[in-house]
């Protein structure tokens, strides 16, 4: 099995887990949820509008969401229009900005459902004001097409693959830096009366960003709203896949509960049962299951064939 999946990490997991993933489809008691780069498709830097439409993932998400009763889901950090261009006519609900908005389909604009869009463009009105008048904040760049958030990344420093590395005498410059950038967005949101908004810091050999997020714009959080909200079922299976540090949360939360944690890539959670090596081999497992029950019940079968 681990053949025609290569993995990098748990290889003896697999026909357990998918035994588990076809017996809950069957009975239509799963939830199954997944990170977007990286782990669903290769991640790519920079301006989201740089993402070409699949609609081959979002007919295998439209087609999970079918058989699973309405309970397929992603979740992302990326911006709402990004989910709207890689993922057109999709059945299946969405949440972009680590949740802070959320749409059930395409058809739907996205909501708030956390963070307060005005004060965010405050804040980045306000940060600019400061770069004006600091030559070291010019390193900082802040992207314009986020809502409810908002990310500053440190120029020609994110390097998503992992292929080249900081030096330490930058690196200590970097975590300097950072440290003004996080006292000085602190200190505008106080200005602004952005209350209940946090400032996280990431500096790693290979990335450097500040995110600006509301309380609740967290992946895990944002599974308990659906939850509460009845959008998506709070019994059965859950299914969670992710392949960074910003989907640690959300699938230690799953696993705890005694769901499925799917890894790609080599920074995965610790807590995945399974590491693919890349999004291709979590798209085929994942199209495997849903064939594997397909074929295997015709109750599914006419799950799939009554939503076409």
């Amino acid at each position: 099995m681990s053949d025609m999946y290569p993995v990098r990490r748990g290889s003896e997991n697999i026909q357990e887990i998918e035994d588990r993933m076809v017996a809950a489809i069957i009975r239509q008691g799963i939830v199954i949820g997944a990170d977007i780069d990286g782990t669903l498709v290769h991640a790519v830097p920079g301006e989201h509008k740089n993402v070409p439409a699949d609609p081959v993932l979002t007919q295998l998400f439209n087609n999970l969401n079918d058989v699973t009763g309405g309970n397929a889901f992603m979740l992302t950090g990326r911006p709402a229009e990004f989910v709207h261009n890689v993922f057109p006519n999709r059945r299946f609900l969405t949440g972009s900005e680590h949740g802070a908005e959320i749409s059930p389909s395409s058809d739907i604009d996205f909501v708030a459902r956390v963070g307060d869009p005005e004060k965010m463009k405050q804040f980045r009105a306000a940060f600019r004001e400061a770069q004006a008048n600091d030559s070291d904040l010019s390193k900082v760049q802040i992207e314009d097409y986020k809502q409810s958030t908002a990310t500053l990344g440190f120029t020609g420093l994110i390097n998503p693959e992992g292929t080249a590395t900081i030096p330490p005498e930058m690196m200590e410059r970097m975590t300097s830096l950072t440290k003004r950038v996080i006292d000085i967005s602190s200190q505008i949101l106080e200005n602004i009366g952005a209350v209940g908004v946090n400032v996280l810091d990431t500096v790693t050999p290979t990335n450097a960003v500040v995110e600006i997020l509301p309380n609740g714009a967290c992946k895990a959080e944002s599974l308990q709203y659906l939850r509460d909200n009845g959008d998506l079922d709070s019994v059965g299976l859950t299914v969670f896949s992710g392949d960074s540090g910003g989907d640690e949360a959300v699938m230690t939360k799953v696993f705890n509960e005694g769901g499925i944690c799917l890894g790609v890539g080599p920074k995965a959670p610790d807590c995945s049962h399974i590491v693919f090596d890349k999004p291709e081999n979590h798209r085929a497992f994942l199209s495997h299951v849903l064939d594997r029950s397909v074929t295997e019940s015709p109750a599914v079968q006419s799950r799939l064939v009554a939503a076409l």
